[in-house]
């Protein structure tokens, strides 16, 4: 008997102290360090594609110019196919339930954008293979167009994806946050009629932490509605036309149509200057983590009563 209440305790204090784990897991800046990894990676293969100073063409024959050259533009383009490969990877696996017509919508646009880019780069290095030993102009206007295209609406149109993919991951993470809460909840009610603690001991810490929680919804909401007018897809209309290796424009969504709509948004509001952005998407997230991770805070306060109460190690 004494063994059977013993191991009651441990499991109530195991799956209430569970939620102290995903507290360490949840990632505040995760989309700050995505983007600005996108913004060093662009760096990296524009400093790859304008290595000028390293060959010097009085000292170096013009064959192994080319060669060096060659070398370097392909380096940077085995980086634009990895950072296309990782997001779709993270895309792909995302999880996002059949009735949101819209955010499926986003997805299959995104994954189809990414495959038409990674068309791009994978052509842009057969036409540089294809390039003769001796054609050095052929590597730099090569080269060249690979960094205006990568300038134009790629840069901007990869870190929309990475919003995207923050938003469902915050989505993700304020869903389990509900159901802890549910299933903490539930705990507490067998501890209360075990008698090993009061009815409503813990109401003001499951309070506080279900409307942080619900906070967190409110503005993954936001979020999700922000992104949504950012891509602006017609239902009618998922399809892309087929990328093209001189075209150095990446297709992009309606963006006239969104500035046209955030404008009048602002301007609805009198007290907002017309200079002043709304709230982005992967500030929403953010803001909404860090309600979240105030809210397993409060599960952190039960946790450590509870072990109290039930004289558990």
């Amino acid at each position: 008997m004494k063994n059977s209440q013993q191991n009651f305790k441990k499991h109530c204090l195991i799956s209430v102290s569970v939620a102290l784990l995903l507290i360490f897991l949840i990632p505040v800046s995760f989309a700050s360090e995505l983007t600005s990894a996108v913004e060093d990676l662009d760096t990296s293969v524009s400093e790859l594609i304008e290595a000028k100073d390293e060959i010097n063409a009085e000292e170096i024959p013009l064959e192994e110019q080319v060669l060096k050259r060659k070398e370097v533009v392909s380096d940077a383009l085995d980086l634009s196919l990895e950072e296309i490969s990782s997001i779709r990877e993270k895309i792909t696996s995302a999880y996002i339930n059949e009735e949101e017509e819209e955010l499926i919508a986003i997805k299959e646009y995104i994954i189809n954008w990414l495959e038409n880019e990674e068309a791009y780069f994978k052509g842009a290095q057969d036409n540089l293979d294809a390039i003769e030993k001796n054609n050095l102009d052929a590597v730099k206007e090569l080269a060249k167009n690979i960094k205006l295209h990568r300038e134009g609406n790629y840069i901007i149109e990869f870190k929309k994806a990475l919003n995207f993919v923050f938003t469902l991951e915050t989505s993700r993470l304020t869903n389990t946050a509900f159901e802890r809460w549910d299933k903490i909840s539930k705990d507490l009610e067998k501890i209360e009629k075990a008698r090993l603690i009061n009815e409503g001991y813990f109401s003001n810490e499951m309070n506080e932490a279900k409307k942080l929680i619900e906070g967190s919804r409110s503005l993954l909401n936001k979020a999700l509605d922000s992104i949504k007018r950012e891509y602006n897809i017609p239902k009618e209309e998922k399809e892309l036309p087929p990328s093209d290796e001189t075209d150095l424009k990446a297709t992009t969504f309606n963006n006239t149509e969104n500035i046209e709509e955030k404008q009048e948004i602002t301007e609805e509001d009198e007290d907002v200057p017309e200079e002043e952005s709304l709230p982005s998407p992967n500030e929403l997230c953010e803001a909404a983590i860090i309600n979240l991770k105030s809210g397993y805070g409060e599960f952190v306060k039960i946790s450590i009563a509870v072990k109290k109460i039930l004289k558990l190690p």
